[in-house]
């Protein structure tokens, strides 16, 4: 069984889901939107009956500063898991800190995330804005393949497989997930 935490896990979709068909010894959901961790609490509560392990805990906090807000992570899982998160900060070295320092050794970092390109001459990523409510808006990194690998290495992480897939979904390298290890 596994320890496992979702950085920017949203609703919680991916952990709800985890909870009814894996056997794990924990799931952690993180997240700075408080009315996604509600909805995401709720859904878990509706699920309890047909849990396979226990039910996801929800916190809030931001990717940059989970470690910290919550000490009794470092250390504690044994996968991170991110989806469509990491494009929302320009420092990745400083997450890759943060998630490195949540894997117990030989854990693993899973993620998906946007990049704009293989790699790029630009020493500095553009930036723009999406509207998700009107109270709320995120900023966007325009980051690269290039980018991600180098605050992978910077961070200790040794990169396993590398998967690109186009707009349309067609692998354009290796037909694999991204997978880094402790």
């Amino acid at each position: 069984t596994a320890a496992i935490i979702d950085i920017g896990c949203g609703t919680g979709d991916v952990l709800n889901a985890l909870s009814t068909s894996l056997q794990t010894t924990r799931l952690v959901g993180v997240e700075v939107v408080d009315d996604m961790l509600d909805i995401g609490r709720k859904e878990s509560l509706a699920l309890a009956d047909s849990a396979s392990g226990p039910s996801p805990e929800f916190v809030n906090s931001h990717m940059h500063t989970v470690s910290n807000d919550y000490p009794e992570f470092k250390d504690a899982f044994d996968l991170v898991i991110s989806r469509w998160t990491y494009h929302h900060s320009k420092d990745l070295s400083r997450i890759f800190s943060v998630t490195q320092s949540l894997l117990k050794p030989n854990g693993w970092h899973v993620f998906l995330s946007n990049v704009v390109q293989a790699f790029s001459d630009s020493a500095s990523p553009a930036t723009y804005q999406v509207q998700l409510s009107e109270d709320f808006a995120v900023t966007n990194y325009a980051l690269t393949v290039e980018d991600y690998l180098n605050a992978l290495a910077d961070s200790g992480f040794m990169t396993s497989e590398v998967a690109l897939y186009s707009a349309d979904h067609k692998i354009v390298h290796d037909p694999s997930e991204l997978w880094f290890r402790k």
